[in-house]
């Protein structure tokens, strides 16, 4: 059954390689994607987040200096399109980009999101820095920055190692070498988001520069994003991201369940399914993972060195990555009917 996996997976990576190129001519006008995570969020309150949930859906909405590949967990440009790093890894400088705008959102004057500029970086980063029941994540991200145990301590009113260029570049000042400080600055607790939106909601807060919007805070386990119009990145081909109009997200934390749903076509994707699940499941459902296009396809990774998980989604996802720090980013995501390429896949 290992091998059927691994044949399936590989199919899979045939069949999102042979339509990428053309995905521009594929995508839908309106397109939506629906999946569970396994227990609701805590916050959104980029500080705050300490469990994988809410961090998974803070992704979409907010963003960072800098974020991971979802594949390779690389360290990719975001807010940021490029930085400079000295010598001895003490001094980072972000230059950010400038087409860059908060979602549209009441907190505003006129509605309108505005332009981020360094002193939304300078706030934020000084916020994560605040000592508050709620900041679960100063020491893990800012305890280095020159002057910020200071400020955390209340022995300081500023922070010396948050220093703003200009409008649009910030050197952050370290106080010991640290190659991997960007690793950290990925980190959903380190997003930037508006004074305008942290005045108004607090610690819920929703208001960030991500792909995708919300609507209002959530106040139930669904949680609905919307495609934020207004994103600043497209593809190779120039079209706008993220693909997907809305991106619907339910609370279920029953594997038989789960596995009910998606057969039924109620959700697109299952998340991380143990091993035991997966054979059971394939066993079953053979023939639509042999057509040709599959319906199904199932894609395997190490969640840690003794264990294996494994998602399972249609086939018209294309895409969608997780990996062992269970970070993803629906953004790229895409949705496109494989029978329409039916004479072109897998031959």
């Amino acid at each position: 059954m290992k091998n059927l996996i691994y044949i399936i997976a590989f199919s899979f990576l045939l069949f999102s390689c042979s339509t990428q190129e053309s995905s521009n001519d594929v995508i839908k006008e309106k397109t939506n994607l629906k999946f569970n995570i396994a227990s609701k969020i805590k916050t959104l309150y980029p500080p705050a987040i300490n469990d994988i949930y809410s961090m998974q859906i803070a992704s979409q909405i907010f963003e960072g200096l800098v974020k991971y590949n979802p594949i390779d967990l690389t360290i990719e440009p975001a807010i940021s399109n490029t930085w400079e790093i000295n010598e001895d890894f003490t001094e980072y400088t972000f230059f950010i980009r400038k087409d860059v705008y908060f979602h549209d959102n009441i907190c505003f004057p006129d509605g309108k999101g505005r332009r981020l500029t360094a002193v939304d970086v300078k706030y934020s980063l000084t916020n994560l820095c605040s000592q508050n029941y709620t900041n679960n994540n100063f020491k893990a991200i800012m305890l280095n920055i020159v002057g910020a145990e200071e400020y955390y301590n209340n022995k300081s009113d500023s922070i010396s190692g948050i220093e703003i260029i200009n409008d649009f570049t910030v050197k952050l000042k370290l106080r010991k070498t640290m190659p991997f400080f960007l690793n950290s600055l990925a980190l959903p607790s380190a997003s930037i988001y508006p004074k305008e939106a942290f005045e108004k909601y607090k610690e819920k807060i929703y208001v960030g520069t991500g792909a995708f919007y919300l609507s209002e805070y959530p106040k139930t386990d669904k949680i609905v994003l919307i495609k934020n119009p207004d994103y600043y990145l497209s593809d190779d081909n120039n079209k706008k991201l993220p693909y997907l109009d809305t991106v619907f997200i339910g609370v279920e934390n029953s594997i038989q369940r789960e596995i009910s749903a998606f057969t039924k076509g109620e959700i697109d994707i299952i998340l991380n399914i143990p091993g035991a699940y997966i054979s059971e499941y394939m066993d079953k459902h053979i023939k639509d993972f042999e057509t040709n296009p599959p319906k199904y396809v199932v894609m395997n990774y190490t969640e840690d060195e003794n264990s294996e998980m494994y998602n399972i989604m249609k086939s018209n996802v294309h895409n969608f990555y997780t990996n062992n720090m269970n970070y993803i980013d629906l953004s790229k995501i895409y949705i496109e009917d494989p029978v329409a390429k039916n004479d072109t896949i897998l031959e």
